[in-house]
């Protein structure tokens, strides 16, 4: 199932899994960041859980901080990218084993590439095309 949310608690509450996408525009899936907290969920009892704050605070500085940053990174021509998956709570638990720098996802490249259908790399391509006829430049 796929959903689409602005809602940071209800995201947690109801997926095994979240993309986070970059500003946009020309926004992009930046990373799909693993939720594993135990089944069935409520929304009064997820709070309390141990994990909860550490994945919400991460899906927050995301957002605030590091989304803004992605967005200005260049592509590598290669095509679009399976996100870096990461799991917060494994990285706040290697951040307290380890003094030296915190922890970050894998920055190295996924060779997962997302195939492209024609049609899909023709839309792609579309921004640098001049608008068909009709159709005005916004």
């Amino acid at each position: 199932m796929f959903m689409i949310t602005h809602d940071v608690d209800e995201a947690i509450l109801l997926a095994d899994r979240i993309f986070l996408m970059t500003n946009g525009p020309q926004a992009r899936i930046a990373e799909a960041v693993e939720i594993d907290l135990p089944r069935p969920r409520q929304r009064a009892e997820i709070v309390k859980h141990p994990h909860f704050y550490t994945i919400r605070n991460y899906l927050v500085d995301f957002l605030v901080n590091r989304s803004s940053e992605l967005r200005t990174q260049e592509f590598d021509g290669q095509g679009l990218r399976y996100p870096t998956p990461v799991n917060p709570v494994q990285l706040a638990a290697a951040e307290t084993t380890t003094d030296s720098t915190p922890a970050s996802p894998a920055t190295e490249p996924q060779e997962n590439l997302v195939k492209f259908t024609p049609k899909e790399v023709r839309h792609g391509s579309a921004r640098n095309a001049p608008y068909p006829a009709g159709c005005q430049s916004p």
